[in-house]
């Protein structure tokens, strides 16, 4: 006790001579708790930030493949290369976890269009759909002429017996 009033009496005159008393050194327990509290929340939130931007890279990704999937089908249905019909659920020989189903109708105004749709679908290995994208165009179909009814009109104008 005698010693706690020596150093007050101490600082007293030290400060009366312009002197101030030294500011505490460290941190108590409690101040170093809430710092590393306060450090570990902010990268709890910058943790689960960079997940959602990395899963909306990984989503816009595959929607972009499948927009270049099913236009390389409607492409092929529109050139001949693949026939003008519906098809089911099919895979893609490079990609089995790459689908695709195309709808083919005759339009409903009376045209000669038929109204193509191309669904793509990509389904990850637990079986959950990450893209899907949807095409439609209305495609020309020319009137049929065949070479064989222009012959037996040819014959029947002739006489002849048409082979």
């Amino acid at each position: 006790m005698k010693a706690q009033r020596n150093k007050l009496r101490f600082w007293r005159v030290q400060r009366h001579r312009g002197f101030t008393p030294p500011a505490r050194l460290g941190l108590s327990l409690f101040e170093v708790v809430i710092a590393v509290s306060i450090l570990a929340s902010g990268f709890a939130v910058l943790s689960s930030l960079i997940s959602v931007g990395n899963e909306g890279a990984v989503r816009a990704a595959l929607e972009l493949e499948a927009l270049v999937r099913a236009e390389s089908v409607l492409d092929e249905v529109v050139s001949g290369v693949t026939e003008m019909a519906s098809v089911g659920e099919t895979a893609f020989a490079d990609d089995q976890l790459w689908t695709y189903e195309v709808v083919v109708e005759p339009d409903a105004s009376g045209l000669p269009l038929n109204f193509c749709l191309v669904r793509v679908f990509h389904v990850n290995t637990t079986g959950k759909q990450n893209a899907k994208v949807e095409l439609s165009r209305l495609i020309y179909i020319p009137p049929e002429t065949s070479t064989t009814t222009e012959t037996d009109s040819l014959d029947t104008l002739t006489g002849g017996s048409g082979s």
